[in-house]
């Protein structure tokens, strides 16, 4: 952007700072000086202090939209200097202030186009209905209790007209006239209704100012155009999580190329990275950033590897180990499978009377009971389920997924499913589910046989998936990742983080590090977890 026009845009927005550091100064005092009073965009004598205060607050809250370039700041500032300005006129008070409410209106008609991030004008528009009912039935009910009151709480009988104007000024602020008496009844409603006006405004300021919403899900053809690209480019077997239609996603298209998010709070969370034609993804991720920023939104890249971080690097992100993903070389396995470990996995496997069976999709409504049954059992220990980033157990989803199955006897007891894939030679592991008090080799010899199964079809790669903080000590760098260390330290009484990444472990894989890519500081870090967390919860649509 050019600098003229950002220094512009940074004039108008301290010059409307300046209006509000000089109401809140001014407001304290019991007689503003005529040099301050001048300055001030109201008339200290028909407010009260504390009116006078929150006017000095919201204009700091708009000038600070103003920084952040917010169109709805760029109209109401707009608006609010052309009635100073009128005012001013009307009044024929030709001072200093109306040169400076001039400039000010100058410069942002200026600057105009510069103002680009949109607001939720939806949401706006619905808490500004809500707050003209309830100010309109606080007032109301005001002005009726003056009424029915009035003689008993003021000493006197007041008109209706009357009384609507007596109520209008001491909402405003304005001293009860000396001929009336302010009871402490009288004396209280005045003041609910000042401070149920004054919340009203600020929910009304916050709404408007609120980043830009999705509320419905990406269309079909969306999700089409994704899959023919994934079709011609796929290189991951978790690819299919980004066409797989969930609540909360969308699509971010260039040319042959595209990005699925979900948005949560104002925040964009990237799945994997970039998908699609590499030449175009750096073209790609600049387009996106700036989509992220005229929405007003933030965005977060979930679940990268190490080159998605380094294309992101140019957009000033921050990086967050989040921990490593256990991929199986399965011609180097046939080298292991048989070690000292693996035989007595074997042998503990027959004298338990373990078999596994390979169900290929699509699954029979028969299969997908059994796995379910399994899949509840494993719920019932204190689980969850989560979507986005991976699967849940769902009927249609289960039904298109290659499953491994472990047998005790005649009972199925665990079973993995392999992700629906747009490669051949490669295989990811998504759920991993059992029945409780299973014997203790059950997984080990699962994933054996499963890695047996997939060699017969020319697999190369088995991802076992992520093993959260893993290998931690070696890819720690900032000093969020040192946090990290000692979060995982103290978290080992609730999560085993160790137990998961020696199983894997087991099966000698490739350890290939992943990270949360965020901008800003590791302040910003729980605000990102928060949206993340509510972003990954599965709802049941039942």
């Amino acid at each position: 952007m050019n600098v003229r026009k950002i220094n512009t845009i940074n004039i108008s927005a301290w010059l409307v700072r300046f209006a509000g550091v000089i109401a809140l100064i001014s407001a304290p005092l019991s007689i503003v000086p005529t040099k301050i009073e001048q300055y001030l965009p109201y008339d200290p004598d028909s407010i009260s202090r504390i009116l006078g205060i929150f006017i000095g607050i919201i204009l700091l809250y708009i000038s600070a939209q103003l920084f952040n370039r917010k169109r709805t700041a760029y109209i109401l500032a707009v608006c609010g200097m052309s009635l100073l300005i009128i005012f001013d006129l009307l009044h024929r008070s030709y001072h200093a202030p109306l040169l400076i409410y001039t400039g000010i209106l100058i410069l942002l008609l200026q600057s105009k186009k510069q103002y680009l991030v949109r607001s939720d004008y939806r949401s706006a528009s619905k808490i500004f209905s809500t707050t003209i009912v309830v100010v309109s039935v606080l007032l109301l009910i005001t002005a009726l209790s003056f009424v029915i009151i009035d003689n008993k709480e003021f000493g006197v009988h007041i008109t209706t007209s009357e009384d609507v104007h007596l109520t209008w000024n001491a909402i405003l602020g304005k001293p009860i006239p000396q001929n009336l008496y302010e009871s402490p009844k009288a004396h209280f409603l005045i003041n609910l209704m000042r401070v149920s006006l004054l919340f009203a405004i600020a929910a009304l300021l916050f709404a408007m100012f609120r980043p830009r919403k999705l509320r419905k899900a990406a269309p079909s053809f969306q999700f089409s155009q994704a899959y023919k690209i994934l079709e011609k480019y796929s290189a991951s077997s978790e690819d299919y999580f980004k066409i797989w239609p969930t609540r909360n996603k969308h699509f971010f298209f260039y040319g042959d190329s595209f990005i699925c998010y979900g948005l949560k709070n104002g925040i964009a969370y990237i799945l994997d990275g970039c998908t699609g034609d590499q030449s175009l993804f750096t073209d790609l991720r600049q387009a996106f950033s700036e989509e992220c920023y005229s929405n007003g939104w933030e965005f977060v890249v979930l679940h990268a590897d190490e080159i998605e971080t380094k294309g992101w690097e140019i957009l000033n992100v921050q990086k967050l180990y989040i921990g490593s993903e256990a991929r199986v070389d399965i011609a180097h396995f046939e080298s292991i499978e048989n070690n000292k470990h693996f035989r007595y996995v074997k042998n503990k496997a027959t004298t338990e009377n373990l078999r596994v069976e390979f169900w290929q999709a699509p699954l029979s409504i028969e299969r997908i009971a059994k796995l379910k049954s399994i899949s509840n059992e494993w719920l019932n220990n204190d689980r969850r389920e989560y979507e986005f980033v991976m699967g849940y157990f769902n009927g249609s989803y289960i039904s298109d997924c290659n499953v491994s199955v472990l047998y005790k006897e005649q009972e199925p007891i665990a079973f993995v499913n392999m992700i629906p894939t747009f490669d051949d030679l490669h295989a990811s592991v998504d759920l991993m589910r059992f029945r409780k008090n299973i014997p203790s080799i059950s997984m080990h010899y699962l994933f054996l046989k499963t890695i047996e199964e997939l060699r017969r079809h020319n697999i190369a790669t088995l991802n076992l998936g992520l093993a959260p903080l893993s290998k931690l000590d070696e890819n720690a760098s900032g000093l969020s990742d040192k946090l990290l260390i000692v979060i995982k330290k103290l978290g080992r009484r609730y999560y085993s983080f160790e137990g998961l990444e020696q199983f894997k472990n087991k099966f000698e894989p490739l350890w290939e590090p992943r990270y949360i890519l965020y901008r800003g500081t590791p302040a910003s870090l729980p605000q990102i977890v928060l949206g993340l967390n509510a972003l990954l919860s599965f709802k049941d649509k039942k």
